[in-house]
């Protein structure tokens, strides 16, 4: 399993809080009952390029994002569906499209089916969307995998 987690890392990440050196994932049956915890490791990080594809743009050093990968290995007992979640508090500050996001937590989960439904391989996209976008501007982004 590898979790992958972006932040902000310019000026306006005014909490300047960094990525953990762990995360826990947790493992829940396909009732809801939390089974397990496991905790992964920071495996690596780097800071995604901005790339900016449209002329009204222009590069600006307050626009940084971190990404991070987090790895290990959970033996799911059993064969029925189960769910993992991640979760974590706060976001920025300079959130404006959500009140108070300093007090705003975050919850990732994702479905694991059973194994009688195939493989459980989560996609892997082609290219991430962009960093900024133009307001007004017309925006067509491929998300295939």
């Amino acid at each position: 399993v590898t979790l992958t987690l972006y932040r902000d890392c310019g000026p306006t990440n005014t909490n300047g809080v960094g990525f953990d050196t762990e995360v826990e994932i947790g493992v829940f049956d396909d009732q809801g009952a939390h089974l397990f915890s496991e905790f992964f490791p920071f495996t690596t990080s780097d800071t995604v390029p901005v790339q900016l594809n449209n002329p009204c743009l222009s590069v600006t050093p307050t626009i940084c994002v971190e990404r991070a990968a987090y790895s290990g290995v959970i033996q799911l007992p059993g064969t029925g569906g189960f769910s993992l979640a991640y979760q974590r508090c706060c976001r920025t500050p300079a959130t404006v499209n959500v009140q108070a996001p300093n007090t705003q937590g975050l919850t990732c989960s994702i479905l694991v089916p059973p194994a009688s439904l195939g493989p459980n391989d989560s996609p892997v996209f082609n290219d991430y969307p962009p960093i900024a976008m133009c307001v007004g501007e017309p925006f067509v982004f491929d998300h295939s995998a």
